[in-house]
């Protein structure tokens, strides 16, 4: 059994350039869906906190 080390190294050169970019692409996607999913619960967040005596924190699973 290779060690962990040896295992990733030969691994690391078995991908290709297309398959190193086409993840990049894809993590760089999913940080925007994540920062946009963020703004959006932010922009709700506020648009709640008029109606609730404390906006930012739930207790006993209510707000």
């Amino acid at each position: 059994m290779p060690k962990p080390s040896q295992l990733s190294n030969s691994k690391r050169r078995n991908v290709s350039p297309e398959t190193v970019e086409r993840l990049r692409r894809d993590l760089a996607g999913m940080e925007r869906l994540m920062t946009m999913q963020l703004k959006l619960l932010r922009a709700i967040s506020e648009t709640l906190a008029p109606w609730t005596d404390k906006p930012h924190t739930v207790r006993n699973g209510h707000n």
